[in-house]
Parts: C-alpha cells; sequence; structure tokens
C-alpha cells in the first residue's frame, strides 16, 4: 500500500509504503513490486498463477520491471511513460505478467 500527501504551496510528494504478502509467499517477497520516490510512483501486482500453473515466479517479473522502469525514468523523465512501461516490458528476461501502474510525477 503506498499513501500519498500533497502540499501545494511547496510541491512536496510524501509517500510510505508497505509490502504485506500471503503467508505463504513471504519467503519470496510476494508477486508484487512497487517503487515510490519524489518524481516516480510505480505499482506491479504480479499474477500469482504463474506459480500454480507453470511452477514460476512472476514476482521476478514484477521486481525486475519496476527496476527497469526506474532505471528508463532517471535516464529521461519527461519522457512519455507508455514509451518507459513498453521499453521496460521488452527488456524484462524474466517471465510472467503484471497489472502495472506508474505516475511520472515531474513537472514538464
Amino acid at each position: 500500500m503506498i499513501c500519498f500527501a500533497f502540499c501545494q504551496a511547496e510541491l512536496i510528494f510524501r509517500h510510505g509504503s508497505a509490502n504485506l504478502p500471503h503467508r505463504e509467499k513471504r519467503h519470496k517477497g510476494g508477486e508484487d513490486a512497487y517503487l515510490a520516490s519524489n518524481d516516480l510512483v510505480v505499482v506491479a501486482d504480479g499474477v500469482g498463477s504463474w506459480e500454480l500453473d507453470f511452477g514460476i515466479d512472476s514476482g521476478r517479473f514484477s521486481k525486475q520491471l519496476v527496476t527497469d522502469i526506474k532505471y528508463l525514468f532517471e535516464q529521461d523523465p519527461k519522457r512519455k511513460m507508455k514509451q518507459i512501461i513498453q521499453e521496460a516490458v521488452e527488456a524484462n528476461e524474466e517471465i510472467g505478467t503484471t497489472t502495472v501502474l506508474a505516475a511520472n510525477l515531474v513537472e514538464n
């Protein structure tokens, strides 16, 4: 869960987060990944059925995707988020699927 508080006068982004995976998935950190910083928010909700159907930990896909989105964003924060996400998916060598939400908080 990520919590937000905006202060309009100073344009401050305050955030906090917590990852609470199912007790059977705690040893691997669950299938989800997230990042919250002053200029970027990313949440990836990994699909757990990969584990059940194929024995593949889709959390590795979600975590790598968030890492790659962060890296690509830092290279050029003014790029469109859709393009960054697409490149991050294409670069991801892990197997899995995830729903992803990403927000660029940089003034353009």
